[in-house]
């Protein structure tokens, strides 16, 4: 069957679109609302995260200060915080993005950066001995995102 003036490529766009619609809803009917909630939120903003990595930077935004309330509401005891896995996340998304337009992965050096890197590489050290591992590991990536 081929429809009048749409194009292959853009019926498998129509049909892409149309069974995540589907599949969102299923989801949305069939599982808890906060469930659901969570689920669809965040693979939407995957997608949009995919299509514009600064957009991920502002999910950053929104969710970074649910830390405060993940320590004291949540019965998890979560090694990352939201904002910190969002970051990461948003790191990814980025990368992958850059390695998709096929542009380099080049960095500005910063003579900050080797002091920096000096210290993250000495507390790291002290890992080894630590208590907390999980603890560790979160003041750690809080040196790295700077």
């Amino acid at each position: 069957m081929r429809l009048v003036g749409v194009s292959r490529g853009r019926l498998f766009h129509m049909a892409t679109w149309a069974g995540l619609a589907v599949l969102a809803g299923l989801i949305a009917g069939l599982e808890e609302p906060l469930t659901s909630l969570l689920v669809v939120g965040g693979a939407l903003a995957l997608v949009i995260g995919a299509v514009e990595p600064v957009a991920a930077l502002s999910v950053v935004m929104i969710v970074a200060p649910l830390k405060v309330l993940v320590e004291t509401e949540g019965a998890w005891d979560l090694p990352l915080d939201p904002g910190q896995a969002a970051l990461l996340v948003a790191i990814a998304l980025w990368v992958a993005r850059r390695i998709a337009d096929e542009r380099s992965l080049s960095l500005e050096i910063s003579p900050v950066y080797l002091p920096l890197l000096l210290f993250i590489g000495a507390a790291a050290l002290s890992a080894w001995n630590a208590t907390s591992t999980g603890a560790v590991l979160a003041e750690l990536l809080k040196w790295v995102e700077m």
